[in-house]
C-alpha cells in the first residue's frame, strides 16, 4: 500500500491550478480506492468532521461501497435520504 503525503498548494507554482496539487479529500478517496483494489480488508473508514462535511467525499465512499463512520459537528445539518 502506498502513502501519499499532502503538499500544500503554496508549494506548487500556480498553486491549486498545478497538476501535481491534490486536496486532502482527493488523496483520501484515492487511498481508499487503492485499498479496495488491493483487497485490503476493512470494515469502515473513520474520519473527523473535516471529511464528513464534504459531500463529494461522502459520495465517493458510497460509490466505492465503503462503510464509514464520520464525526459531525453539532451544527451540521444531516438529512437521511
Amino acid at each position: 500500500m502506498d502513502v501519499e503525503p499532502y503538499t500544500p498548494a503554496a508549494w506548487f507554482s500556480g498553486d491549486k491550478a498545478h497538476a501535481g496539487f491534490h486536496t486532502r479529500l482527493k488523496i483520501a478517496g484515492e487511498l481508499i480506492q487503492q485499498a479496495l483494489t488491493a483487497g485490503v480488508p476493512f470494515r469502515a473508514v473513520v474520519a473527523d468532521s473535516f471529511y464528513s462535511e464534504d459531500i463529494t467525499f461522502r459520495q465517493t465512499l458510497e460509490r466505492l461501497g465503503a462503510g464509514y463512520v464520520l464525526a459531525l459537528k453539532p451544527s451540521f445539518a444531516w438529512r437521511h435520504g
